[in-house]
């Protein structure tokens, strides 16, 4: 496991999200809102795994929202905007993964 890259020293408002109906309609699916897959990336999460999917890379995150649910987010990166492909809760394995990074 390591550790992607991180946002910090960029304030949250230069963060940009790609959204649109398909992948907003996707998380729904798994009862995640756009703002609580944002906050994930915001919080600083930690990276599970990576992948090279049909020429685009895919990271896999793991975080709290602000209310503390964790999710697990796969995203790319498109255009200099992030892109959720998809968001759903973690599973005990991952949260824990988490915590053994960050320390908790």
């Amino acid at each position: 496991m390591y550790i992607r890259r991180t946002y910090n020293g960029v304030a949250a408002s230069e963060i940009k999200f790609d959204w649109d109906e398909g992948n907003l309609r996707h998380i729904a699916g798994h009862n995640v809102t756009r703002a609580e897959a944002e906050e994930v990336i915001l919080n600083e999460p930690i990276e599970i795994n990576y992948e090279v999917i049909d020429g685009e890379e895919r990271y896999v995150d793991v975080g709290p929202t602000n209310i503390g649910r964790f999710l697990t987010i796969v995203s790319t990166e498109r255009n200099g905007r992030i892109r959720v492909i998809t968001a759903f809760d973690s599973d005990r394995d991952d949260e824990s993964a988490y915590w053994a990074v960050k320390g908790a």
